[in-house]
C-alpha cells in the first residue's frame, strides 16, 4: 500500500475541511461516534495487534489508541477555554514523548476507551449546546502562531478520531508494517 495512503487512510485533514456536506451536526455526531466505532474495532484486535504498528516508524495500535484519550482531552480542555475565557492561549505538548510515557506503554486498552467514552460523550453536549456566536470564539496557539477557532477545533477533532480509527483498521485487517 502506498506510504502515504497508511499515513492519512481516510484522507488529509485539508480534504475533509473541503467537503461542505459535513456540517456542524456530521462533525458533532462523528465526535459523539467514535467511541462506539473504536469500541467495536478493539474486539477485533489481540494483545499481539496493539503491539502492531500501521506503517514502518509509526506508532504502535496502543499507543495510536491512547494518544487518540490525550489528545482529545486536550481538545475538550482547549474548546471549554474558548467558550469561558477571552483568546486564551493553550499549552503545546510533544505527542511524540506523550505515547513514549509508561502508562501509555503499560495501560490496557479499555483505559483509554474509557476515557475516550466520556470525553468524547461531554465535547458533543457541550458543542450541541453552544450558541451561533460561539463557533467563532478562539484560543491562541503558541506553538502555531494563530487563533484556533471552536468551529475549526470541532472539525479537527470529527477529523482526528477518524483518522487514528484509520490506523487502528489497517492494523486490524494486517495491512502493516
Amino acid at each position: 500500500m502506498d506510504q502515504e495512503k497508511l499515513r492519512f487512510p481516510t484522507g488529509t485533514f485539508a480534504d475533509f475541511q473541503k467537503d461542505t456536506t459535513r456540517d456542524r451536526a456530521a462533525k458533532i455526531a462523528m465526535i459523539r461516534d467514535l467511541p462506539d466505532q473504536l469500541d467495536a474495532l478493539s474486539t477485533e484486535l489481540d494483545s499481539t495487534d496493539w503491539s502492531r504498528r500501521y506503517r514502518e516508524g509509526s506508532w504502535t495500535g496502543l499507543q495510536v489508541l491512547h494518544h487518540i484519550a490525550d489528545s482529545h482531552l486536550n481538545a475538550f480542555c482547549r474548546i471549554k477555554l474558548c467558550l469561558t475565557e477571552d483568546r486564551p492561549s493553550v499549552k503545546p505538548y510533544d505527542e511524540n514523548r506523550w505515547v513514549e510515557t509508561a502508562d501509555v506503554l503499560r495501560a490496557a486498552p479499555d483505559s483509554s476507551l474509557g476515557i475516550i467514552r466520556g470525553i468524547q460523550h461531554r465535547m458533543a453536549l457541550l458543542l450541541e449546546s453552544i450558541a451561533d456566536t460561539d463557533w467563532a470564539r478562539v484560543c491562541i496557539h503558541p506553538e502555531h502562531g494563530r487563533e484556533l477557532s471552536v468551529e475549526f477545533l470541532c472539525s479537527l477533532y470529527a477529523w482526528h478520531g477518524r483518522h487514528h480509527l484509520g490506523h487502528l483498521e489497517l492494523i486490524r485487517k494486517g495491512s502493516t508494517a
